[in-house]
């Protein structure tokens, strides 16, 4: 969708060099549908045409951080007790026993621990 903006000169020139205006404008406009969870993580990486680490870096930036509730959390660890070969292994990621050595190496499920 492509939109038109007509600004009064005055305004205009306040906001700084012409070309910077759409891009700002566009990500505004990004960082508040994430804020009100309208967009993901990707549209916005879309939208702005930034790869993940670019995207994750500008939404720290402008603190629009991940929206992760207690309840969030609470739902995972339940998910993850859940499971047959997970069960017993919610409880590494909190209180501390959350180290690299009691977490199954990236990329491996927790029952393929050694």
């Amino acid at each position: 969708m492509q939109v038109t903006l007509q600004l009064p000169d005055q305004i205009a020139q306040d906001l700084g060099p012409e070309g910077d205006i759409p891009r700002r404008i566009m990500e505004a406009t990004a960082l508040e549908g994430y804020r009100d969870g309208r967009l993901s993580r990707g549209q916005v990486s879309e939208m702005l045409g930034l790869g993940f680490a670019d995207t994750e870096a500008f939404l720290k930036r402008h603190h629009a951080l991940l929206h992760y509730s207690l309840a969030d959390l609470e739902a995972d660890r339940a998910t993850l007790e859940e499971r047959p070969s997970c069960r017993g292994h919610a409880g590494d990621f909190g209180a501390g026993r959350g180290t690299r050595a009691s977490r199954p190496p990236r990329g491996r499920h927790c029952s393929q621990r050694n």
